[in-house]
C-alpha cells in the first residue's frame, strides 16, 4: 500500500473542507479538519458536555453523528478532486 498524498492545511481543498465543517452541527460539536489527501481524512472531535449522556457517559449519538460527517466530508473531498 502507498502512502496518501497529504494535502497542505493552506490548500484550496482543505480550506474548503473545514470551512464547510465550521457552520452549523459540525462547528457546534467542535469537529474540526486535521488532514486531507487522496485516500485519506483525518479529523478530531475535542469531546464536552455536549456530547454526554445523562449518565455522563458519551453519548452514542455523537459518534453516529461524527461518523455521519466523516463520510459526507470524505465523499466531498472525493468529488473536489475527481471532477475539479
Amino acid at each position: 500500500m502507498t502512502e496518501p498524498s497529504i494535502y497542505p492545511a493552506h490548500s484550496d481543498t482543505h480550506t474548503r473542507l473545514a470551512e464547510r465543517l465550521r457552520d452549523g452541527l459540525p462547528g457546534y460539536l467542535g469537529i474540526e479538519l486535521v488532514a486531507v489527501g487522496t485516500g485519506y481524512l483525518c479529523v478530531e472531535m475535542v469531546l464536552g458536555p455536549q456530547h454526554m449522556a445523562a449518565n455522563d457517559y458519551l453519548h452514542a449519538g455523537s459518534i453516529v453523528t461524527l461518523a455521519g460527517i466523516v463520510a459526507g466530508i470524505a465523499l466531498s473531498a472525493w468529488a473536489d478532486e475527481r471532477w475539479s
